[in-house]
């Protein structure tokens, strides 16, 4: 009977320990999660701040093209 109380104590131990190890690794995965979301939010903003830009580039250089258009158009005719 004693012998049986003793191995279920090293089960129990080794049982716990796991337990712990575990604990932790799922707290660190948590942690790491929450940083990633983060990380995925800022650059989820930078990616529609660039897209924005890029879009009003293009829009300026159209508008610019059609100045330069309308200007070779006015020598051209006078």
């Amino acid at each position: 009977m004693q012998k049986q109380l003793e191995i279920c104590e090293k089960q129990k131990q080794t049982v716990k320990t796991d337990l712990d190890s575990m604990q932790s690794i799922h707290n660190a995965l948590l942690s790491d999660h929450d940083r990633l979301q983060t990380l995925h939010d800022m650059l989820i903003a930078d990616y529609d701040r660039a897209k924005y830009d890029n879009s009003q580039l293009k829009l300026k250089l159209k508008n610019q093209k059609v100045s330069i258009a309308l200007i070779f158009y006015f020598f051209a005719n006078n």
